[in-house]
């Protein structure tokens, strides 16, 4: 099937005006029927590429809509039987729904790529939207089909998809689209409803014109996701603790952080205005403590609290560091209230508590906080009384192991302190090469004649 798909596009490139279409759509179906995932996803990629082979004739909107139909239909007869059948048929409907679902997913995805619509004509995906809108609300509304992972974390790709590829056609609907994702996070907790989250957030601030469909400016726009991020972090708070722990739920934790640092990259304003800004940054503390280190969950926590910490070292546009400067307080001040406990958590994890494959993540972590003190009071590298010297002491304290003495301890402190005064920012690599050789003798795996390289 995926050798066919390639001879067509060749052989559509060099005869523009013929018809493929029923072969693209008998090919999409054949696939679907295959019940095979991976061939489904093939099959609608190469069919995605084949109708922009057409390089946007006439045909093209016809064609990419002829495509896509096989998908719709198969929706649309699944979701029928799904209402009408007994628990076993009802569940091998939602496969295919399912199946169907990906398969739309992957059809969209190629396309998202590659289309480019002008201003002011109909988008050659407007036919696509129409037909597949009215099944999409469907399974929206079924209560079977959102308490199937499989359908649930399918319907909310597809929309995710559709939010990239035509954002001034979602626009209008972008409140209710909202609500509903709300809704099934609430019913399931299913991180693709934190992912739909994230590309919104990011697609709000790349496409203008999905906040001009919407009827939302700047201010509206900020205002909705800082609601909506508040609403989010209630319930994965409530969730984590009281039914599960982070341990239990790490897709979901690294859902949550995954979404935190989209915001904080692409929509600053709403996580720093929302109403548990303050209480997302102690959650993500109690997250490293309990994940354990594992490495997806634990990376995703990491990311977004070196980030978080070290903004002024990320590279945002004027607006974005503008409203991280009017809270750099606020920042500042859940540092100096969680930093002991982050100081720690880094530096056991680096000692061995945690995979190797995760040490960056730490270490990166570990050099945003003592840039960030080290750059507010300069004073902290010499006085052993400082906050920072007192936290990376207690920490060596807690991590000593037999391969790690007091002197190896002082020697990494001295050495880290001292560089990233010297050099500031630019001493990052050294900085996290310093605390890797840390980890392999704390490890056994070295000596500590690797220090050497770092004394000054």
């Amino acid at each position: 099937m995926i050798s066919s798909a390639n001879k067509l596009a060749r052989v559509t490139v060099s005869s523009p005006n013929a018809s493929f279409s029923p072969a693209l759509v008998q090919t999409m179906e054949a696939a679907l029927n295959t019940n095979n995932p991976l061939a489904m996803r093939h099959v609608a990629e190469g069919a995605a590429r084949v109708s922009i082979a057409l390089r946007l004739t006439p045909k093209t909107r016809a064609t990419i809509t002829a495509i896509a139909g096989p998908c719709i239909q198969r929706m649309k007869a699944a979701l029928i039987e799904i209402s009408s059948s007994s628990a076993m048929k009802t569940g091998e409907a939602a496969g295919r729904l399912g199946h169907a679902l990906g398969a739309l997913t992957s059809y969209l995805g190629v396309l998202k790529e590659i289309i480019r619509s002008k201003q002011g004509e109909v988008h050659v995906l407007s036919d696509v939207l129409a037909q597949s809108w009215p099944v999409l609300n469907d399974i929206a509304q079924s209560t079977v089909c959102r308490s199937n992972e499989a359908v649930l974390s399918g319907l909310l790709d597809v929309h995710s998809q559709l939010l990239g590829v035509v954002p001034a056609l979602i626009g209008p609907y972008i409140q209710p689209l909202i609500e509903f994702v709300v809704k099934a996070f609430e019913e399931t907790k299913c991180p693709s409803a934190l992912c739909y989250i994230s590309n919104a957030v990011e697609t709000f601030d790349s496409e203008p014109s999905i906040s001009a469909a919407a009827g939302l400016d700047q201010n509206g726009t900020e205002n909705l996701f800082s609601q909506l991020l508040s609403h989010i972090c209630i319930e994965t708070f409530a969730y984590a603790t009281q039914t599960a722990r982070p341990c239990d739920c790490q897709q979901l934790i690294n859902g949550l952080f995954e979404m935190a640092q989209r915001y904080l990259l692409f929509c600053p304003g709403a996580l720093l205005g929302c109403q548990q800004f303050s209480s997302l940054f102690e959650f993500a503390v109690l997250c490293l403590t309990e994940l354990k280190g594992e490495v997806e969950s634990t990376r995703a926590v990491l990311i977004f609290l070196a980030q978080l910490v070290g903004w002024r070292e990320v590279r945002l546009g004027d607006a974005k560091m503008a409203k991280l400067s009017q809270h750099a307080n606020s920042i500042d001040n859940l540092l100096a209230r969680f930093g002991e406990n982050l100081t720690l958590c880094c530096l056991r994890a680096l000692a061995g508590g945690a995979p190797q494959s995760t040490w960056p993540a730490y270490s990166d972590c570990l050099f945003c906080i003592m840039l960030q003190v080290i750059t507010s009071a300069p004073s902290s590298v010499a006085d052993p009384n400082s906050s920072l010297n007192a936290w990376l002491r207690a920490a060596m304290a807690e991590v000593t192991t037999r391969h790690v003495t007091q002197e190896i301890t002082a020697t990494v402190i001295r050495a880290l302190l001292e560089m990233i005064a010297a050099e500031g920012a630019k001493s990052k690599q050294k900085a996290k090469l310093c605390l890797t050789d840390f980890g392999k003798i704390a490890k056994g795996e070295a000596t500590s004649e690797v220090l050497l390289a770092y004394a000054a």
